[in-house]
């Protein structure tokens, strides 16, 4: 979801609609696009979706960029899918399943390409975050 181009202020607003909806404060907020994804799946290898699609390094960009769209012509269950492709993924990388170097390579490139963007909820985490 993006309502900006401005990162830190679109991760403001995602924040406040979870608190609002969950009643729950959000420490953060990590956005990562497919690209990301598909280096993080370098190190974790391949991950099963709940909706036993399978995600790989070389799987996820096309499908996530492209196949989807085509598969699931519904709108909200794209972003159903979409959803539940990060979260497998970050499940794995938190598991620590696969080779944890690869996986730290891989966050490491995609946020050097800005393809992982992370936002604070604290403001001296923020300052040092920042662009």
């Amino acid at each position: 979801m993006n309502f900006t181009p401005d990162f830190p202020r679109t991760a403001e607003l995602i924040a406040g609609m979870w608190e609002s909806r969950q009643g729950l404060a959000v420490d953060g907020v990590v956005s990562a696009d497919p690209v990301a994804l598909s280096y993080m799946l370098r190190g974790t290898g391949p991950v099963e979706t709940t909706g036993g699609r399978t995600l790989t390094a070389e799987s996820a960009v096309p499908l996530l960029l492209s196949e989807v769209y085509a598969e699931i012509p519904d709108p909200a269950r794209q972003n159903d899918f979409f959803d539940e492709a990060a979260s497998s993924v970050f499940d794995a990388v938190a598991a620590g399943t696969g080779q944890p170097r690869i996986v730290l390579d891989g966050l490491t490139q995609a946020a050097s390409e800005r393809r992982v963007l992370v936002w604070s909820a604290r403001g001296d985490e923020q300052r040092i975050l920042a662009p």
